[in-house]
Formats: C-alpha cells, structure tokens, sequence
C-alpha cells in the first residue's frame, strides 16, 4: 500500500517520528493588527480578497478578535464544539481479526493516557469557525516506543496558502527562515483538520466568514446604540457668551458645558449663561436592539442551524427542549469529519511507527456517540413484535444493547417474570361453561374434541326451542290480526293483547344464546392457535 504525504505523493515514511518542536513561538505573535478596529465594509471587503490570494493573515487576526469580541458569536461557537468534544466514544477495529482487535487496545490505551485529549478535541474544532486547524504533535522516543507526549495549538495567522505564481489547496507553515511562502508541513507531525462548510478553498469555509457581515453591522449598531444611550433623556445644553468674550472665556464655557453633561456640575463667570432644554424624542427608539438582535439571529442559523436555542421566549408553547443544542445533522457531520482526521493524523501514525507501516490497513477507528439517544420503550416494543408475533430470531447482545440494559454476569442473580397459571383446555372451558348455563352435554362428544359439532349442535337445539317459545308468544297478536277488519282496530286492542305476552321464558334462551357465540368464537382462536 502506497503512503502519500500532504500532497498527495508517495514517499517513503521514516521508522522513526520527529521529535523537534516546529510551530515555535515567534516575535510577531506578540502582536496584532487589530483589522476589526474601524472595520468598514471596504475593509472587510479588502482582507477577504487577500485571503483568497493565499494569505490568511489578517483574516485570521480578525476572526480571533470576533470571537473574543462578540459575546453571541464566542457562545454559539462554544455550543456548537463542546457538543462534539463532549460525547462519548469508543475506538473500533478495523476488522475481526486477531490484530485488529490487539490494535484498537493499544490505541484506546494511549488515548486513555494522553491527558490532552479532550483539549485536542477542542482544537481541532477551532475549524468549524475559522475553516482549518492545525495543531502539532510532541513526539517522544520511550523504552523504543514513539508516543506522543503533548501537542501545540497553531494560529492560522501562521499559516499561508500562497505560493510564488498559485493559490496552495494545503497550509504551508511560516518560519523565521520562510516568513512569506513558508515551509511544507513535516508528514506525521501535525494534525490538520478542515470543517468544510461549502464547496470551495479552506480560507473560504470557516462560519466566521459567513457571520463577519452580520459582525461588521452589529458594531455599527452597538456603536450608535451607545451613544444614543450616552444622550438619550439629557437635556440639550446651550451657552450663551458675552459678544466682548475673550477665547479664554469661550473655551471656559465649551469645558462647563461638557462638566455639566457628565458630572451635572460646572463653574461659569457671569459673563456667561447656560440652558438647559428638556429632551425631545419622537418614533421608536427600539430599532438599535430591533437590528441588534437580528443580526444574532443570523449568527444563530449560520453556526446551530436554529435559533430556538438563543432566541426562544420563557413559557411560549413549543420552547422545546430538545432544542438546546446543535442541529443534529450539523452534529454528525462534525463528529465524521473529526473522526476521519483522528483516524488519519493521529491513529495511523501510532500504528505506522510501533506496528509497521504495512500494517496500516488496520488502524482502528474513532466512533463519536453522535447519534440522538432512543425510545426505550419503543425499542422494547418493536421486539416484543419480531419475536412473538412475527417470530424473528434475534440475538440476545443486539437486545441487550438497544434496550441498554448490560447482560448479567456469570453467577449473578437474575428478575424472573411472575408465573403464568396455564390456560384450560378448550373441552375443560366449554364444559365449564355449559355447565353454568344448564346446559347438558355428553362427555364422550367432548372426548372426541368435536367442540364446533357439539357447539353446532346445541346451537339448533337452542333454536327450535326459540321458535316454539316465540310461537306461544306471539299467538295472540296473531289471533288479533285475523280478527280485526283495519289496522285502526288493531292498534286499539293491541294495548290489551301486550299485557297477555309473557317474555319470561326468553331471558334464559338469550342468556344461553349469548354464550354459545361466545364458545363459538373461543373454540374458532383455539383451533387456529
């Protein structure tokens, strides 16, 4: 298998890492530009266009400031990476190989004692908003084993894209012996990771890009806001000097002017006089927070893909919970991406040194418990349905883990279910039965398991004996109708014939009837069953 570096060329890997420390410090870090300081779209406008030549200098400088500056967008920055960095994860072999298991043991043993871990996770993340990351690993030759002992953070700002006569598609790093195209990156030292966003250059994908608009227009509000806020309600101030006032005089009564405004005090000569006029405001003086919170709002979509989370009313229906977070959509696509670059710059360079580069093929993977948690209850449901009703083998670790209970151990005592009374025979059911409805019946048809005969068989006889009671019953009715020349006749008397039908002898006939269907039915599930 062919080992490619950051450009894609084959090359021949060292047996051993480098163990120098790179990215150091230089003088220039100390410094800023400070590019948001009097940022005008112009400006911002003018340091995109260098970024796109390859030089990410100044943007980087000015997404570090936004991010510090700007409180909605350092928070839902923050949100958007600790829902990453903070799940939790499990380190998969490559195969079901003998190796591949020992592997991803001796992978989760170094992340287990790589105390940085979680920090690193959070670094690599500054992607997400800025578009790439970099940062370096401290290696380190132990008992003959390379490790790595730590890692530094790199600042984009030394980073470059620019070549002599092109655009680079990967970082170089700036050196005090490269400080203008730079040096490329040493294979194996540094872990690179890009949040790609869109389609397009690394400079161009970071959500800082897509939020300095909004940035660039909120300043402008906050700064109006705040000197609306400084004047708003004080009342106008107007001196009024001598037309003989000397400029010293003049300049006395610009100072007291500005004292009164701020410590509602001032010293004047007579010479002089100050008044002071009630403010007038007239239509809203909302449209700073209006603007404001707008431009929130946009920073909200671009970064969590939602705005519920920052922007939802106290006790307004559909103030979900469930909404506190990231899309989850943007959280599994960040959780991929981490993964693949764990497994690329980090796992595979452990294996490579201390196993053989040969044997890169099974580096195991990072796996991020990104999914969203499942209905237990549903889970339970659905296989209850595939084994009982469908009859559908399933394995008793599959089970185990969707319901997330953990199998019980060997010896440990086990919750049995509440023993069932075994269900009656359907001829010790129908016996009963009949026997509580009076109803005789010959042991040796029940012997036989003729139970839908015999139930057929009483079902006539309950019905002749229906025929004949309804007969009697209705014979004077009958006797009405033939003697009666209209139907007027027939609804006089028919008062007087009610009172001689007796419907005693019905109720036990129903009654009997009524079970038999009942028996019918039960006997018709149990030969199916």
């Amino acid at each position: 298998m062919a080992i490619l570096d950051a450009y894609g060329n084959p090359y021949t890997p060292p047996r051993k890492p480098d163990v120098r420390h790179l990215a150091t410090a230089m003088i220039r870090d100390k410094y800023s530009s400070y590019p948001s300081k009097g940022l005008t779209p112009q400006r911002l406008a003018a340091i995109f266009k260098e970024a796109d030549g390859g030089d990410v200098y100044r943007q980087a400088e000015l997404f570090e400031e936004m991010e510090e500056k700007d409180t909605h967008l350092g928070s839902v920055l923050q949100t958007r990476k600790l829902a990453v960095a903070g799940l939790d994860y499990e380190i998969i072999p490559a195969s079901d190989e003998t190796r591949a298991k020992e592997y991803a043991a001796y992978i989760e043993e170094k992340v287990r004692n790589f105390d940085d871990w979680e920090d690193l996770m959070l670094d690599i993340l500054d992607a997400i908003g800025k578009g790439i990351s970099l940062n370096e690993l401290y290696w380190e030759i132990q008992d003959g084993e390379a490790i790595v002992v730590g890692y530094e953070w790199v600042h984009p700002k030394n980073l470059t894209f620019m070549d002599k006569d092109r655009v680079l598609k990967a970082p170089r790093l700036i050196t005090e012996n490269e400080p203008v195209y730079g040096e490329d990156l040493i294979p194996h030292k540094f872990v690179y990771h890009r949040y790609k966003a869109r389609s397009g250059h690394p400079s161009r994908q970071g959500l800082i890009r897509t939020c300095s608009w909004a940035y660039l227009f909120k300043n402008y509000t906050l700064k109006d806001w705040v000197a609306f806020a400084e004047v708003f309600g004080m009342p106008l101030r107007i001196g009024r000097f001598d037309p003989n006032a000397s400029e010293a005089d003049k300049d006395t009564l610009v100072e007291a002017i500005i004292q009164l405004g701020a410590d509602a005090g001032a010293v004047i000569s007579k010479s002089t006089e100050i008044e002071l006029k009630e403010a007038q405001r007239t239509g809203s003086v909302n449209v700073y927070d209006t603007l404001f919170n707008a431009m929130n709002k946009e920073m909200s979509k671009s970064v969590l893909g939602q705005t519920a989370t920052t922007e939802e009313t106290p006790g307004k229906l559909g103030a979900a919970p469930e909404k506190d977070k990231v899309r989850q959509d943007l959280l599994e696509a960040d959780a991929k991406a981490v993964q693949k670059t764990i497994k690329q710059d980090v796992f595979r360079q452990l294996i490579g040194f201390n196993k053989g580069w040969d044997q890169i093929s099974l580096t195991p993977s990072l796996k991020l418990g990104y999914e969203p948690p499942s209905d237990r209850f549903t889970e339970a449901k659905t296989l209850q349905v595939a084994v009982r009703a469908i009859g559908l083998p399933v394995g008793k670790k599959y089970a185990y883990e969707k319901l997330g209970i953990p199998a019980p151990q060997d010896g440990e005592a086990v919750i049995t279910p509440p023993a069932v009374a075994p269900r009656p025979s359907p001829a010790m059911g129908l016996r009963q039965g009949l026997t509580a409805h009076s109803v005789n019946i010959d042991d040796k048809a029940l012997s036989d398991k003729n139970y839908q005969e015999t139930i057929d068989a009483l079902a006539d006889e309950a019905l002749g004996e229906a025929a004949g009671k309804f007969k009697k019953m209705l014979e004077p009715v009958m006797k009405l109708i033939e003697s009666s020349a209209s139907l007027r006749e027939i609804r006089l008397e028919l008062a007087s014939v009610y009172s001689e039908m007796d419907t005693a002898d019905l109720e036990d006939l129903l009654a009997k009837a009524m079970y038999l269907a009942d028996l019918a039915g039960r006997v018709s599930v149990s030969g199916e069953q």
